[in-house]
């Protein structure tokens, strides 16, 4: 074991969780919210309703009449910029997710058993370098899933709202509400590391949630119970998820900072795609006060920004993205006074 895993497992406590289907009895999405359209021009002139729709509950079903993969790339464009992933076989963004059954290249994402609840790209904390300029790189915004080929059985998604689990914790638990701000959650996947991250994070008016219980989160000793009550009775809890069982072709397009995300296990051929809607707080460009090299190992130096460029926004020439819809959870002005006065609470684990 290497001196760094040593330490951090004698400083925090790793969560080693079985593989078990996560199937909670939930609300049904409505099918009569669904938006259909032929082309990007249709869904564009419906874009009224589509930002109304996603503004009011976080996501959003489009039903188009065909299963394009170029049409698929130009309706998430209408929602943001790409953001690229080391899975995108085409370094256009597109991701496919399949079952075991279909097979398997390097650049597939091939699972059958049930997925927690998690924030797509939880894991993410880094920066990378374009054209000698440093961007940050982490989450996605947007979270763009289209099914291709539906299963036999199972593969039901089904999307856990961090708004309606804040509200209730601010109701019914304040006193736990300050460690869900603390920088108490730590995690450590193949080459990712984040640490002194928080479950919800609030900054410039705005709460985001980055949330994954899984073998990869580190924790301190004295915020365990805190944490397992979090997703034993909010994210487990079928009053706060609901069901989205897409049918082939369509598209769910959901707020990657306010739903968690998770699949029940599949039986049979099942294929999904993906593509990540980049944060805009990322475009931010960050710069060296010195305004010099990097004085340490360079080759390594670069080696890790290159890593995190495979996550980096794509450039699109010809931006149709339209009014930005919004994202993150937003709270009553009484509610967010009331959560700005618990979390001033300073916190030590």
């Amino acid at each position: 074991m290497s001196l760094f895993n040593t330490v951090l497992t004698r400083a925090l406590v790793q969560f080693h969780f079985p593989r078990v289907s996560f199937h909670p009895v939930r609300s049904l999405h409505k099918k009569n919210t669904e938006i259909h359209f032929e082309t990007v021009d249709e869904l564009m002139s419906q874009w009224d309703q589509v930002n109304t729709r996603f503004n009011k509950q976080g996501y959003i079903v489009l039903n188009p009449k065909s299963c394009d993969e170029k049409l698929t790339l130009q309706v998430s464009r209408l929602f943001g910029k790409i953001q690229n992933h080391k899975r995108s076989f085409n370094q256009d963004g597109i991701v496919e997710i399949r079952s075991e059954s279909l097979g398997k290249e390097d650049y597939h994402v091939t699972s059958n058993i049930g997925f927690f609840p998690h924030t797509d790209g939880a894991y993410l904390q880094g920066m990378y370098v374009k054209d000698h300029r440093s961007y940050r790189i982490g989450p996605p915004k947007i979270v763009v899933l289209q099914c291709v080929k539906r299963s036999s059985k199972g593969g039901v998604n089904f999307l856990v709202d961090g708004k309606k689990i804040l509200e209730s914790l601010l109701k019914n638990h304040p006193d736990k509400v300050p460690i869900y701000f603390s920088n108490c959650v730590n995690m450590y996947r193949q080459n990712h590391l984040l640490v002194e991250s928080s479950i919800f994070q609030l900054s410039h008016k705005k709460i985001s949630m980055r949330y994954s219980y899984d073998k990869d989160l580190y924790i301190p000793q004295g915020v365990a119970a805190a944490l397992a009550f979090f997703d034993n009775d909010y994210v487990k809890n079928p009053q706060f998820s609901t069901s989205i069982d897409l049918r082939e072709r369509q598209i769910m397009v959901f707020d990657n900072e306010r739903f968690l995300h998770g699949r029940t296990a599949v039986e049979g051929d099942r294929c999904f795609r993906r593509i990540w809607v980049f944060d805009d707080k990322y475009e931010m460009e960050l710069v060296n006060p010195k305004g010099l090299a990097y004085y340490g190992l360079k080759d390594k130096h670069n080696e890790l920004l290159d890593f995190y460029k495979k996550y980096a926004l794509i450039e699109d020439k010809e931006d149709r993205s339209q009014t930005k819809v919004s994202t993150g959870i937003q709270l009553s002005k009484t509610q967010m006074k009331k959560l700005e006065t618990l979390i001033q609470k300073k916190l030590f684990f």
